[in-house]
């Protein structure tokens, strides 16, 4: 095994994010992408693991493999935000209440939830909350009010 060494290159904006665009189509990191890349480049003695790619133009029905497995393995809206996080993209429910996948941390809107398979109403009743800073509807269940307080000894 080849001894590893923490590298910082100075690179523009744009050529950051196709190395993520590509590591995302990829279904990999982008230090595995561009390791790989480098080594076929100046090694000659691997594959590249994904070629670059022009900009996501998803099928409505197949999101990104990082992206499925972090809507698959949360366990809550937190824990999902987090996945989905570390995988370049995030979650925000707009103006007129659609919960939409956007570019972490661009945060550009590239798709409805609901149209790869992830409705609010089914993430909803999943996760047993309503999503994060969501507002109830009028008419809707308001705000509980915490119990008063009582006089006495603490436990």
């Amino acid at each position: 095994m080849n001894p590893m060494r923490l590298v910082s290159l100075n690179l523009p904006v744009e050529l950051i994010a196709a190395i993520g665009r590509a590591a995302r189509d990829a279904g990999q990191t982008p230090q595995d992408l561009v390791r790989a890349t480098l080594q076929q480049v100046f090694l000659g003695n691997a594959a590249p693991t994904a070629e670059p790619s022009q900009p996501a133009a998803w099928d409505a029905a197949q999101p990104p493999v990082p992206v499925q497995r972090a809507f698959a393995d949360a366990l809550g809206w937190l824990d999902l935000q987090s996945r989905l996080r570390a995988t370049g993209f995030v979650l925000r429910l707009g103006a007129d209440r659609v919960l939409a996948l956007h570019t972490w941390p661009a945060d550009h809107r590239l798709i409805d939830s609901a149209a790869i398979g992830q409705p609010l109403a089914e993430l909803t009743l999943r996760f047993r909350a309503p999503f994060p800073g969501q507002v109830q509807a009028e008419g809707g269940e308001g705000h509980v009010p915490a119990p008063p307080r009582r006089k006495g000894r603490a436990a």
